[in-house]
């Protein structure tokens, strides 16, 4: 029982520590953005996970998704598929 205790305690710690990080990062007033020419995007451009910063958005094949969309977003009209990686081919 204490492991269990122990573990979940650790996990909380961790998960608070990432989201306080996360919020220091995605606050718009401090983050500096590259510019984005537009034309190079293939695909549009979009807002990042914080919505701060223009990004080019994603193309077929690209990794896309996660937390808050972290890996990016496709462009518009494209869904970004997520694999299940517990399945077995």
């Amino acid at each position: 029982m204490f492991k269990v205790a122990s573990f979940i305690a650790v996990f909380l710690v961790l998960t608070t520590n990432w989201r306080a990080d996360a919020q220091r990062k995605c606050d718009c007033r401090v983050v500096r953005c590259a510019g984005v020419d537009a034309r190079t995007c293939k695909y549009g451009v979009g807002l990042n996970a914080c919505g701060c910063c223009q990004v080019c958005l994603l193309g077929p094949g690209a990794t896309c998704g996660g937390p808050a969309d972290i890996e990016g977003k496709y462009g518009t009209g494209l869904t970004c598929v997520k694999r299940d990686v517990t399945k077995s081919n």
